[in-house]
């Protein structure tokens, strides 16, 4: 039995009843139905064993596209993750969840940003891969996006820097008689430098992939909000005669099981 597909409470497992159940079923005695800490360690070796395989999964592919939402339910927040990308050896599409996780606080661009990043650290993603995350209209998502989303550019090098081969006119400021000797120089290379930060965003802390909206969610707004502002009289007496066909469709497949039948044997 899956108690995390099903949403069931992990405590379930106490009860008599439940015992009673499974006993029934299997044929054994309550012996083998787990305790709740040996079942959430179970749940949390999965969860470990699944992040292993797609973080070498996602590794292996140059280019994946992801998706974020956000929903509420029983006064709580929630942020969910998928990510999809071509087989390069099959062609067929690969989908999975990435994450879902709990949003506390309000559901400002500043926490969007926070927990897209926590979820590509999870699976050590390097965003320059991702090449668009598709949400829907919220302009809260629209908002993270147009602040984090701007590539860095790191245009410095070391030629722009002067050359650490020549002294520099500075050296004539130490006296001609101290000891430099003792002095450690590290050569550094500032592009690796500054590419080891190519995750973070111009404000130093936070980059986002490029934002694409829904096309689904796109077109579901414009017939439920712009449609009705057309103003144009042919346009609305079309779209009228032909909502109430559909309305009254809708209700004859609702309201009698013959003609639900029927609508099903035709369109499958």
């Amino acid at each position: 039995m899956s108690f995390s597909g099903a949403s069931i409470a992990l405590g379930l497992v106490k009860k008599k009843s439940f015992k009673s159940l499974i006993v029934g079923f299997t044929g054994s005695n309550d012996a083998i139905v787990p305790s709740r800490k040996q079942l959430s360690k179970q749940l949390d070796l999965k969860y470990e064993l699944y992040v292993s395989m797609l973080t070498d999964l996602i590794a292996k592919h140059d280019y994946i596209c992801a998706t974020a939402d956000i929903w509420s339910a029983n006064n709580r927040s929630y942020m969910g993750m998928t990510c999809h990308f071509i087989d390069e050896k099959t062609y067929f599409r690969q989908s999975y969840v990435i994450g879902c996780i709990r949003i506390k606080g309000s559901h400002n661009y500043q926490n969007i940003t926070e927990v897209i990043t926590e979820i590509a650290k999870t699976y050590k993603i390097d965003l320059s891969k991702i090449t668009h995350i598709v949400t829907d209209n919220a302009s809260n998502f629209g908002k993270a996006f147009r602040v984090f989303s701007s590539l860095p550019t790191h245009e410095a090098s070391t030629s722009d820097l002067g050359n650490f081969d020549e002294e520099s006119s500075e050296s004539s400021n130490f006296d001609s008689g101290s000891d430099c000797s003792d002095l450690d120089a590290e050569r550094v290379n500032l592009n690796n430098l500054l590419n080891e930060e190519s995750n973070l965003g111009n404000n130093g802390s936070f980059f986002l992939p490029q934002h694409m909206l829904c096309c689904a969610h796109t077109l579901n707004l414009i017939a439920a909000n712009d449609i009705s502002k057309i103003s144009n009289n042919d346009y609305n007496k079309m779209s009228k005669s032909t909502f109430n066909k559909l309305s009254n469709f809708w209700n004859l497949a609702s309201r009698s099981t013959a003609a639900s039948d029927t609508i099903y044997d035709v369109c499958k």
